[in-house]
């Protein structure tokens, strides 16, 4: 049994035998420990996730919700029963966690349903659907769902896919970056020469007439976003609060 999440270990369902691994499917401890405080820090008592598969996400913000009152999680997972075999819910089940609700969609039309309901939450964990345009379309509806003071939290940012819908949704108006700062670690050689080279790369694209600079060194310019820092040395996650409610106007644009 893998030992990652002592908090969980003596109560997980056995998996190993059905293919899977804890350690290589599941969040790290940090990033568990960090939703964890999130919720506890700030309250939050309706939460909602999309991606559950072995649960330890979802024991963790499980675990921090049961110390308050009328407690609500809300599992969005199309897959629970039929590739994860119900291994999630029969571990959140395994720790007497009965105040959650599995709802087996994709999450495009899951989150839809929910927001014609008019139902909202105050804390969101986005582990679904890995590409740029899913992540973004999670993001869309959960904007609408969730109360302002309420947090969004992205996993797996480490994806292309996942950074680049990040930087988008850095230049909402609305939202502030939250980092859990016992996360970042020092970069290494390799992302130090990595960082040179972006650097070294900008100036250079500077030669260039606008519209080539944009087709050619796009990635280039990425590493001048105020997020490039934070993308490359944090391990895995990174969350947004939300501070206002959503008043762009119809034809908002940032560039990212």
């Amino acid at each position: 049994m893998d030992n990652s999440h002592p908090r969980f270990r003596d109560k997980l369902e056995n998996v190993e035998k059905q293919g899977f691994s804890y350690k290589e499917t599941s969040i790290p401890t940090q990033e568990g420990e960090f939703l964890w405080s999130q919720i506890r820090e700030h309250k939050y008592t309706n939460t909602i996730e999309i991606g559950c598969a072995l649960g330890i996400a979802s024991l963790y913000i499980c675990e921090a919700l049961s110390e308050f009152e009328n407690p609500s999680h809300t599992i969005i997972d199309p897959y629970q029963t039929t590739q994860w075999k119900s291994i999630g819910v029969k571990n959140l089940k395994n720790f007497r966690f009965h105040f959650f609700s599995l709802i087996e969609k994709p999450s495009e039309i899951a989150l839809p349903q929910l927001l014609d309901k008019k139902d909202t939450f105050d804390f969101a964990f986005i582990d679904g659907w890995h590409t740029f345009d899913h992540t973004l379309l999670d993001f869309f509806y959960l904007n609408r769902l969730i109360q302002v003071g309420g947090m969004i939290v992205f996993d797996d940012t480490k994806y292309p896919s996942v950074a680049r819908a990040i930087r988008y949704i850095a230049k909402y108006p609305n939202y502030r970056l939250v980092t859990d700062r016992n996360a970042y670690r020092p970069g290494g050689i390799r992302t130090r020469l990595l960082t040179l080279g972006l650097n070294a790369g900008q100036y250079l694209s500077r030669v260039f007439p606008l519209q080539i600079r944009r087709f050619v060194f796009s990635d280039v310019m990425l590493s001048r976003h105020p997020l490039h820092n934070v993308l490359l040395n944090h391990p895995r996650w990174l969350a947004f609060c939300k501070t206002a409610e959503d008043t762009r106007n119809f034809d908002w644009y940032e560039n990212f």
